[in-house]
């Protein structure tokens, strides 16, 4: 018999079907991690923001520390924003993904 250099890898496809659930598996552990990133993100950014304000609002003169809370205030709303779009977008893929491994695990 002639080997074909096409069918050097004949696999069955139950072990199709478990190489792509082991590949959603990892891509729904990504998911979790970059969602538990985000939330650890928007509260650091929280606290930063507060030590940040802490300190100008000793040492700054008032006229600059309005010019700065102003800022600060469109910033934090930018970020609350931002991390509500990323929520909803992670949340949507990660639905979506368990679907897809529901549906190749039936």
């Amino acid at each position: 018999m002639i080997n074909i250099p096409f069918e050097n890898e004949i696999t069955s496809p139950l072990q199709d079907l478990l190489v792509y659930n082991f590949i959603l598996d990892i891509l729904i552990l990504i998911l979790i991690l970059i969602l538990i990133i985000v939330i650890f993100n928007r509260y650091i950014y929280s606290l930063n923001l507060n030590l940040i304000n802490n300190l100008i609002s000793k040492y700054i003169p008032i006229k600059f520390r309005n010019w700065f809370n102003k800022y600060l205030k469109t910033g934090i709303d930018y970020n609350n924003k931002f991390v509500l779009i990323m929520l909803v977008v992670i949340a949507i893929w990660l639905i979506l993904i368990i679907l897809l491994k529901m549906m190749i695990s039936s």
